[in-house]
């Protein structure tokens, strides 16, 4: 069964500085500022007065105060193709494997610079091609500056081409640099071009080099993995056109595919998020916490409810837009007086933070095995670019912070609990480090305030079904007597409040279990939720929802689209198919009236299905993947499952005929807000595969 690890993403603000050599002065004469450039650092003295030359060949000038060389650096390196692009490319014969990868000669080389608004200037490198072995050199390239945040910011794309196969790969170099262009880096450089998109960014900024290096060889890994169960898409653009697979759909798959792929692009964009929230003097708090709530979410895998309650994330953001920091041992001191059976110490948590840093550098700059990094991993994360070591004094931000409140977690469980958040009082230990008593009293945690379609609603006269849940955070001592919503249009919910019940005693989660709990779509409600405890004053909180009927998106297999049912499952020639739908921008814009800051977001499950039952429903003896619950949002176009579609094991586990078992692909498609909280939600889109291999 698919298990996913949580996903906390990295925030890196890393700086690479521009070595700058002086050019010579000296001697006679008028002033000399040497702008030569090349891969000759040496630097000439500040002049003095008299005759005579600096230490490169430029004449000295009467009392200069010398040039200066800005260094340029070296980008080396080898373009393959696979076998499947060999005669699309015509790669020389001498240089032909049979089946494994070959050397792509004689392709034309080029080099782009893209910077934070998605400006892609070619640079002058005159006429580079690859040789008989692939191999090319740029000499005396500019370097660049990635992962400070600024618009100057900016990476380069390496790219071969020779007739209509294009290959790339992104690169932020700070030295001289040798890079392998292969088709997986060619995914890579869609992943940062078209996935890591930010939504309410103008622009994005650019993530640091050592991320862009990790989504490289991540991304590497993890679709060298997928050969044998998926087509790799043809690097050949003509090729791509006539299969209906690009590198973009397989940019958007990979990154939903469970692996390193998908820790290193979130990591990615909430990195660039991150950056462009410090750099905009516009962001407020609510910036902030949206950013918090969606980061503290994919930091547990993206369960349902957040495992941080929304007035801890609200105190955590404003400590973060005010920057304030806090020290490494500050956040242990504060995690150990909340959480007394802790025996973690300081310099305990300071070694085995530096200890598991080194080794996710270590793989991070490798060219990935392909095995998971681990939750240690996706935490440390967080983080990554602001410090390379930690110490006791070290300072941290809130993101920094919620991120090692929740190791600490992982590490007093021994490495074994998948989401340390959703047990620990996040809010009682920000408060005993923010000093915020206020944290430990009653709270609404956590809601959903969402319609979906009809139960018990009419649809065909505009109405949704809503869908309530409400988290709270109970102190010992208190207890709740009732938990209502009520509406600030009468055509809501009956004219009057609805009250929600508790799933289980103590468990502080209620719902609504009434399915004629309508509202009116294609308009804003305000919802006021009151907690009432048995004494003392009700909690409450405002919220607007907009609710809208949300069409469903239509999905593609090969460019084909895919209209199934169980009984005619659609036929596939790959055990993990890639599969495309409705892009959640195209799909966003046939929503009217939704707010500027709502965006289309999709969950999916992939499941062995048995088609006889009813209904039909994942059979658990099965291999399956987020059918247990989980809700990854994603706002990519394409999935690609991370376990295969085999129901002749399924059948051996399950004991059903083989003939009963179809593979499905279900899709659930949501309007939410900046937190990622619901606000609508179309009708689920099931689709039915089975497996028919090419003759």
């Amino acid at each position: 069964m698919d298990a996913r690890r949580p996903l906390v993403v990295t925030i890196l603000a890393a700086t690479l500085a521009l070595p700058l050599a002086c050019g010579g002065g000296g001697g006679g004469g008028s002033t000399s500022t040497d702008t030569t450039t090349g891969t000759d650092t040496t630097a000439g003295g500040n002049g003095d007065t008299g005759s005579g030359t600096g230490s490169d060949t430029t004449a000295g000038g009467s009392g200069g105060s010398g040039g200066t060389t800005t260094t340029t650096i070296t980008i080396s390196g080898t373009a393959k193709v696979t076998s499947a692009d060999l005669a699309t490319a015509a790669v020389t014969a001498s240089a032909l494997p049979t089946t494994a990868d070959a050397a792509l000669d004689g392709a034309t080389v080029s080099l782009v610079k893209i910077t934070p608004d998605g400006t892609e200037t070619p640079v002058d490198i005159g006429t580079v091609t690859t040789d008989a072995s692939g191999a090319f050199t740029i000499p005396e390239v500019d370097p660049v500056e990635a992962g400070t945040g600024a618009d100057t910011d900016a990476y380069y794309e390496v790219r071969v081409t020779k007739g209509t196969v294009v290959e790339s790969i992104p690169v932020a170099p700070e030295a001289d640099t040798t890079v392998a262009i292969t088709p997986e880096t060619t995914i890579a450089s869609e992943i940062l071009g078209e996935v890591t998109d930010v939504p309410g960014l103008d622009t994005r900024p650019v993530p640091s080099a050592s991320m862009i290096e990790a989504v490289v060889s991540q991304t590497a890994a993890d679709v060298d993995a997928l050969k044998g169960s998926i087509d790799i898409p043809s690097a050949d653009t003509a090729t791509q056109a006539t299969e209906k697979a690009s590198f973009t759909e397989m940019a958007n798959g990979i990154t939903t595919a469970g692996g390193n792929a998908e820790l290193v692009a979130r990591a990615a964009r909430f990195e660039s998020e991150y950056l462009g929230l410090v750099a905009d003097a516009t962001t407020g708090a609510s910036d902030y916490a949206a950013y918090l709530t969606r980061l503290v979410r994919a930091a547990c895998g993206d369960p349902g409810e957040s495992p941080v309650s929304l007035p801890a994330i609200e105190a955590a953001a404003a400590q973060l837009a005010a920057g304030t920091t806090y020290t490494l041992q500050q956040v242990v001191e504060a995690y150990t007086s909340v959480v007394t059976t802790s025996t973690l110490t300081t310099a305990a948590v300071v070694d085995a933070l530096n200890t598991a840093r080194a080794g996710l550098d270590a793989s991070l700059s490798g060219s990935g095995s392909g095995a998971s990094l681990g939750v240690d991993a996706s935490l440390l994360l967080v983080g990554h670019g602001r410090t390379t070591t930690y110490a006791a004094d070290t300072a941290l931000q809130a993101d920094v912070i919620l991120a090692l409140v929740e190791y600490l977690g992982y590490l007093d469980a021994g490495g074994s609990d998948p989401c340390p958040l959703s047990r620990l009082d996040v809010a009682k230990i920000l408060g005993a480090l923010f000093g915020d008593s206020s944290l430990g009293s009653l709270q609404i945690a956590d809601y959903q305030l969402y319609n979906d379609s009809g139960f018990g609603c009419d649809e065909s006269a505009g109405q949704g079904h809503l869908v309530a849940q409400v988290q709270l955070t109970v102190p010992d001592g208190v207890t709740v007597s009732s938990v209502t919503v009520a509406a600030d249009d009468p055509a809501a919910l009956g004219g009057g409040p609805i009250t929600l019940t508790e799933d289980a005693p103590g468990s502080g989660l209620y719902r609504n279990s009434d399915n004629g709990n309508c509202v009116p779509e294609g308009q804003t409600i305000t919802y006021t939720i009151t907690a009432t405890p048995s004494s003392g004053s009700p909690v409450t909180l405002e919220v607007s929802r907009y609710h809208y009927h949300v069409p469903e998106p239509t999905v593609f297999y090969r460019g084909q689209e895919i209209v199934t049912t169980a009984d005619t499952p659609t036929s596939v020639g790959e055990t993990r198919p890639l599969f495309t739908w409705t892009p959640p921008e195209e799909l966003l814009a046939q929503i009217t009236g939704a707010p500027a800051d709502a965006t289309v977001k999709y969950t999916y499950e992939f499941a062995h299905v048995d088609i006889t039952a009813s209904p039909v429903g994942p059979l658990s003896a099965c291999d399956s993947n987020n059918a247990g619950g989980e809700l990854h949002l994603y706002d990519a176009s394409a999935f690609i499952p991370t376990v295969d579609c085999d129901p002749a094991a399924c059948a051996a586990a399950s004991g059903l005929p083989e003939e009963n078992i179809a593979c499905r692909l279900n899709i659930q498609t949501y309007l939410v807000d900046a937190d990622d909280r619901f606000q609508s939600q179309a009708a689920g889109t099931f689709r039915y595969f089975q497996v028919v291999p090419a003759p």
